[in-house]
């Protein structure tokens, strides 16, 4: 977020157009986003990866002092762990779909390749 206040900083001093600046800032959160998915994704669901350390006991892989599916984790696992499974893993990737999918007859037009060919080129490959 840091990298979009920066360029809009440099935007809004060097008197670039509303609708440049405004580009700047979607791509910058774009990649932002596209960067931070895969590590968020994979920390989200660590709170469900659980080994077997005795029979019949599983504990936290993350934290071999917590067994899973008791106590705090449960709650943690069903109020934290489910919504953010939801809203982020599947919920960002979906919304950005239904965006392209909507826009699918226009994705070849500059203004829109040159907003969101990062995402456009990441699904098409």
């Amino acid at each position: 977020m840091l990298i979009s206040f920066i360029l809009l900083g440099i935007g809004i001093c060097r008197g670039f157009k509303a609708d440049v600046i405004k580009r700047w800032m979607i791509v910058s959160f774009l990649v932002i986003l596209y960067l931070l998915h895969p590590t968020l994704t994979m920390f989200s669901l660590g709170i469900y990866y659980c080994v077997e350390l005795d029979p019949g006991q599983t504990w936290l892989s993350k934290d071999l002092d917590i067994r899973c599916w008791e106590g705090d984790h449960t709650k943690l696992a069903i109020l934290i762990g489910i919504p953010i499974l939801i809203v982020w893993v599947i919920g960002i990737p979906l919304l950005g779909f239904i965006y392209l999918r909507k826009r699918r007859n226009i994705l070849e037009n500059e203004e829109i390749k040159s907003k969101y060919n990062i995402v456009y080129r990441g699904l098409k490959t």
